[in-house]
């Protein structure tokens, strides 16, 4: 791949308009032209603050780069314009945490995170929630199991406020309520 990508897991594009993808098997963060594609530069350089098979990414209005860090069971912060490490947000198994997958920001200002695919047999914990300050755990937003959820591997806060979270292990994507977690429905069946 340009620039040395193997494994593009996580993508995101960044205020400055250019994409950033992370490079799981290099252990890394690459930066894109968002117009052309073509390759710029490493942007998170391999192992930097402890990265280990980066996945999810998300930037952040407060100047940073958050990046799930799945073998290393954390969530590490970056500078959203130099890519140097900036410190942990969410150490290692905090609340938890085994396999950070995806991440958004919820309306409330916390981070949510999906636990759960390939994590462990069991079908990780769902979907964990984090101080969008401290990266203090909050608890169990979504557990393993409502709705069938098992192995979540993709979320985000719909317009409508609700949670929309890909079930890895049963190919549906669930909805569930933005403000407490409870399970709505099966917004697309397993099988559509």
């Amino acid at each position: 791949g340009s620039g040395g990508l193997n494994a593009a897991t996580g993508l995101t594009f960044g205020s400055d308009g250019h994409l950033y993808v992370s490079n799981q098997i290099g252990d890394s963060i690459l930066k894109y032209d968002g117009t052309t594609g073509a390759f710029i530069s490493t942007f998170v350089s391999a192992g930097s603050g402890g990265l280990n098979a980066p996945v999810a990414l998300i930037f952040r209005p407060d100047g940073y780069l958050y990046v799930g860090s799945y073998n290393s069971d954390s969530i590490l912060r970056y500078n959203a314009t130099t890519g140097a490490f900036a410190g942990t947000f969410v150490a290692a198994g905090s609340g938890g945490l085994n396999g950070p997958a995806a991440m958004a920001w919820g309306p409330d200002g916390n981070l949510y995170v999906a636990d759960g695919i390939y994590a462990t047999t069991s079908g990780g914990l769902g979907v964990l929630r984090y101080h969008g300050s401290s990266g203090f755990p909050l608890g169990t937003f979504v557990p393993k199991g409502s709705g069938g959820l098992t192995n979540a591997a993709g979320l985000l806060f719909g317009s409508d406020g609700n949670l929309y979270v890909s079930s890895f292990s049963t190919d549906s994507v669930l909805r569930y309520n933005g403000t407490n977690g409870a399970f709505i429905d099966a917004f697309i069946a397993s099988g559509s």
